[in-house]
């Protein structure tokens, strides 16, 4: 048996239903996120939603649902049983309500309380306790005594729990190899071979609070990252504001120049730039919302995971170890989407004004983030992930992934490549010439469907010093010190070693750390300067925005990890824009894996854990589904049979009035 004092840093927000706001009844604990709720309010909750998962109330995230429904999740024994000691303390603290006799069934109410047996005795058992052999040995507190509050930590007195096999039997042993607390009896009979490993629950339970306080500093230093992704989102969410502002005050200021005829239009604006900042504002108070619900997820996970391993017994510590662990480690990852820096953009098109009234009229006027306001936020969430801790704690990583090279990004990759390949580098002209060519090829627009590529920015700023390409570059124009050499992507990849692996790094800025070149113009600087170890970044130009539709190139695309059911040892990475379908997806995969187009497959999004999301419409794109960086796509062929590997699709049956 295990004694600890009550915890007086126990709060009561800790111990109420995020649902019904009232203490824990039967408290359930969801895995993998570790939120606890009542188990009659995720009844009400789950009937709510279809399917074989349902949504945590808290963080969203999805969590299977058993068999036998919401009595067959997860018992939090840890908070039962705190919530029962507090419940306990203050009815004999307080006075005010009577405790029952909890030795026999007369009702009697309760004198005392037995430390090792954790029971509530009347008179007469009290009596009788004293005197059985068995019992007569422990030690007996009156309610005056509990009142004191110096005996308190018999209400959280523990008994290891019987087995469910072996009447009278305590589970007091672990067998490592099946990761299961068992009795003596079990190892007598069902765990005596040489291949069960045995040890003491004690002694497991000691190495596994070792694990989850290694783990938790970590996770609670992420918290950190979280507050600070909340304050850049909200900072952005003002920045929005300032520029819808901007970009009224100018549809304002232009209208009233123009005639009656064009009064119309000027509202059809304002109309379309009030519902972009109010989509924009949802955009922003969803990122805000879940950088909270990260921040409450990880702190109500430090919470639990501090009291478990403090105040938990043997039996419980080592009963929600390998979850906890799991989820502390899901935590301490970085988070998969950085900050869309583009969500405070505007742009208001007056291209149906001009041709209304055949005036002068800027066809477009921009509100971006300034320059320095984008550095000052990016630099906000770098300095956060560099301070993050990297202590060698043991964690789940995930299986090596084999690169390959970004093919698909471009429809013409194959021409673009060997294009690269002829380009023979030739002797540059006069640096006016090269200014001259250069500058017409970089005044086209963008067109839905063009190749767009990415240079350094350090490059490019030396090459227009260089050629005079600005204003302020008329000194030293030509001077051999300036000359830029060969094109240098690397500072952009996140392995420049590997030429076939093109993948950006994270928070670049736009003029900042590269700069954006139409085909024409990146193919004439390859042929004067060459490009140093292939490094070809080429983007496709896209459209954005919901309603004000602009142009813009998608720089950073996004890392899907792709594996064939059931090898979950052997990933590839393929970068996808948000554009992309789930059917040129599945497409992709049939290649890799050499799958034939005539046999049937299903496409699953793999959460943490063992949760999947089936990915059943080819026709939506991937960001129709959601999904971010870093996550697992599972493709599952149809056995011979016409059954699934995994299973049939699992439905919940419907409640029949």
């Amino acid at each position: 048996m295990a004694t600890a004092a009550l915890p007086e840093e126990v709060s009561n927000d800790f111990l109420e239903c995020t649902i019904c706001c009232d203490t824990y009844k039967n408290p359930k604990i969801l895995i993998p996120c570790l939120h606890t709720f009542c188990e009659h309010c995720l009844r009400e909750w789950v009937q709510k939603n279809d399917g074989d998962t349902f949504p945590c109330p808290i963080c969203r995230q999805p969590v299977p649902l058993p068999q036998d429904g919401v009595d067959g999740l997860k018992n939090n024994s840890h908070l039962a049983s705190l919530v029962k000691a507090v419940t306990e303390h203050h009815k004999i603290r307080q006075g005010k309500d009577v405790l029952v006799c909890t030795s026999c069934d007369e009702g009697k109410p309760a004198t005392s309380r037995c430390s090792e047996c954790a029971e509530f005795l009347c008179a007469n058992c009290e009596s009788v306790h004293r005197r059985v052999r068995a019992t007569k040995a422990h030690t007996l507190f009156t309610f005056e005594e509990l009142k004191t509050g110096k005996y308190d930590k018999v209400f959280r007195a523990r008994t290891a729990p019987p087995c469910s096999k072996h009447s009278g039997e305590i589970l007091k042993l672990y067998c490592r190899t099946c990761e299961a607390p068992i009795c003596s009896e079990c190892a007598l009979f069902e765990h005596r071979d040489s291949q069960h490993d045995l040890k003491r629950i004690e002694e497991v339970a000691a190495e596994k609070k070792e694990t989850i306080l290694a783990l938790t500093p970590q996770c609670q230093a992420r918290m950190q990252l979280f507050r600070q992704t909340e304050e850049v989102q909200k900072r952005l969410k003002e920045q929005l504001q300032l520029n819808a502002e901007g970009a009224r005050q100018n549809v304002h200021k232009t209208v009233q120049t123009l005639t009656a005829l064009v009064k119309e239009e000027g509202e059809r604006l304002l109309t379309c730039i009030d519902t972009e900042e109010k989509t924009r504002k949802k955009q922003i108070d969803a990122e805000i919302e879940a950088a909270q619900i990260s921040l409450a997820s990880a702190k109500s996970t430090c919470e639990f995971a501090e009291t478990l391993a403090r105040e938990g017994g043997d039996y419980e510590v080592v009963s929600f170890s390998q979850d906890m662990t799991t989820r502390l480690n899901d935590l301490t990852k970085p988070p998969a989407d950085a900050v869309d820096f583009e969500l405070a953009n505007i742009t208001v098109d007056y291209s149906v004004m001009r041709q209304k009234v055949a005036t002068s009229c800027h066809q477009t006027s921009e509100y971006f983030l300034s320059k320095s306001t984008a550095k000052e936020l990016t630099s906000m969430l770098r300095d956060v992930s560099q301070s993050q801790p990297t202590e060698d704690v043991p964690l789940n990583l995930e299986a090596p992934c084999i690169l390959r090279s970004l093919k698909g990004i471009v429809e013409d990759w194959e021409d673009w490549s060997e294009h690269m390949k002829g380009i023979s580098c030739e002797e540059p002209p006069e640096v006016t010439v090269q200014k001259s060519t250069i500058s017409a090829d970089m005044e086209k627009e963008l067109r839905k469907g063009d190749t767009w590529f990415l240079v350094a920015a350090k490059w490019w700023k030396q090459w227009t010093k260089y050629v005079g390409y600005d204003s302020q570059d008329m000194y030293g124009i030509g001077d051999p010190a300036n000359h830029p050499g060969t094109i240098d992507n690397s500072a952009l990849l996140k392995d420049p070693k590997n030429p076939d692996a093109v993948f950006l790094k994270d928070n670049l800025i736009d003029e900042l750390d590269y700069r954006l070149v139409p085909v024409e113009a990146f193919c004439i600087l390859v042929s004067w300067y060459g490009i140093k170890d292939r490094h070809v970044i080429p983007r496709k130009v896209v459209e954005h925005g919901l309603f004000v539709k602009h142009l813009k190139v998608e720089v950073f695309l996004v890392e899907l990890n792709l594996y064939r059911h059931p090898n979950m040892d052997h990933c590839v990475t393929q970068l996808y824009s948000k554009g992309d379908t789930i059917g040129q997806m599945e497409e992709d995969m049939r290649t890799l894996f050499n799958i034939p187009k005539n046999r049937s497959v299903r496409l699953w999004n793999k959460y943490m854990s063992n949760t999947y999301e089936h990915l059943n419409k080819p026709e939506n794109t991937v960001g129709d589904f959601g999904l971010y960086g870093g996550q697992i796509i599972v493709i599952e062929e149809q056995n011979a049979d016409g059954s699934w590997p995994r299973g049939p699709m699992k439905t919940r049956p419907k409640k029949i009035p």
